[in-house]
């Protein structure tokens, strides 16, 4: 039998956090990892939900979810969501939101969700790429649609 202290074994501290409606992120710990995806339920509090998207103890990025006519109150629905960050350090998060936090309604089967959103790529603090060059741009430039790919119209962008 080998013994095993609890104080000898390193914890590696998280990467990507998911706390409510704000997410977390690491950039001075993710940079041996990139590029690096997580996956988290963010449950929504109210009707018009804010993401909030902070580097280290430092506010990022805020995304305002609006509900849609089809979907007229966002609180206690869930956005199954994926998190990338990029080589680049560029930020694409964008999930489907259902009306139950089962890992399993992100399969391929469908279920009961009615819309995606595709929130607006943006860089961390580390990146080379400015966030102020995206201005007046497009949503191809924005990272938001892509070259050869039709976005389903079920697809929300969601801009800053």
């Amino acid at each position: 039998m080998r013994w095993r202290y609890w104080w000898a074994e390193k914890v590696r501290p998280p990467l990507i956090e998911v706390d409510g409606t704000t997410i977390i992120l690491h950039p001075d710990r993710i940079a041996t990892e990139l590029p690096l995806e997580y996956s988290a339920v963010i449950r929504f509090p109210s009707d018009t939900p804010d993401i909030v998207v902070y580097e280290n103890d430092t506010p990022c990025i805020q995304y305002h979810v609006d509900p849609l006519l089809n979907n007229p109150s966002l609180a206690g629905q869930f956005l199954h969501t994926s998190i990338r960050v990029l080589d680049n350090y560029g930020l694409m998060i964008d999930g489907i939101i259902t009306k139950t936090a089962d890992e399993s309604a992100t399969g391929t089967r469908r279920y009961d969700f009615d819309e995606a959103i595709r929130f607006q790529p943006t860089f961390l603090s580390p990146s080379a790429h400015k966030n102020s060059e995206t201005i007046g741009m497009g949503l191809f430039s924005r990272g938001l649609h892509f070259h050869g790919y039709v976005t389903p119209a079920t697809v929300r962008a969601c801009c800053v």
